[in-house]
């Protein structure tokens, strides 16, 4: 039995859903729909107890989306926590999966022992991986070694869930810098997190293809983001990775 997908859609965003629905129904893949936090609706009282509890310096300031982010993936573990299955998926609603998606998540056997988190995506970034420990779908598993960026696709145990819900709220930031932020994030230097290689999804914002970007932008950063996966700076950045021995994780 394939592992359950939690899928955070807001209300308001029924392409998206519709986006995201149509292709795992295409590659035969259920999944269940956690409704996203709109951080925009938000009452002023409830975004400043929130960030008075999360407090953060000067430009890390939490912004609306940011907020409505953390809280929607906080929900998907609440579900993975709460499910008797080893492991549950969260997949954000401008994933592109590949066709390959089934195989990997069909039988997770792959997995390994102490896997916390399995990051699934690519998001045009170079990462710090060990060697390979395991393959799913004759893709190699890696250990993840550097700050990674990104929360759209990941595989997450049930006690990682239920050790998440009970961290400090102090110690909690922004979804994919609270999961993967290896410099600056004591949660995610406790976790072990591992990345497939190729990556088996892509948010739309990060696709470095434009033939097959759907344009949807994204809720939290600025549509500036595309820049950073095309043309000079990203020939810069390859240089720069490959000097300190990074690897390209790319989606396949």
């Amino acid at each position: 039995m394939t592992v359950p997908i939690y899928l955070i859609n807001l209300d308001r965003s029924v392409d998206r859903l519709h986006f995201v629905a149509q292709r795992l129904e295409t590659l035969g893949l259920s999944f269940s729909r956690i409704a996203a936090v709109d951080g925009a609706r938000l009452t002023d009282e409830e975004r400043i107890s929130f960030i008075s509890q999360r407090p953060r310096d000067g430009r890390r300031g939490w912004r609306q989306g940011q907020i409505g982010c953390f809280l929607s993936h906080f929900h998907a573990w609440r579900q993975i926590a709460a499910a008797s299955d080893t492991y549950g998926l969260v997949l954000e609603d401008d994933i592109h999966l590949s066709d390959v998606t089934p195989a990997v998540l069909n039988d997770i056997s792959w997995i390994p022992a102490d896997a916390d988190i399995v990051r699934l995506e690519s998001t045009g970034q170079w990462l710090s991986l060990g060697k390979p420990v395991a393959t799913a779908a004759c893709r190699p598993i890696r250990a993840l070694r550097s700050a990674a960026w990104g929360a759209g696709a990941y595989l997450m145990s049930r006690e990682a869930a239920t050790s998440l819900l009970c961290s400090d709220p102090a110690l909690q930031t922004p979804a994919d810098d609270f999961l993967f932020n290896r410099n600056g994030s004591s949660i995610a230097q406790s976790m072990t997190t591992y990345q497939i290689v190729p990556a088996i999804a892509v948010q739309d914002k990060f696709s470095a293809e434009e033939a097959t970007a759907e344009g949807f932008g994204s809720n939290i950063e600025t549509d500036t983001i595309n820049a950073r996966l095309r043309g000079f700076s990203a020939f810069r950045r390859r240089v720069t990775s490959t000097l300190r021995g990074k690897t390209p994780v790319e989606f396949a």
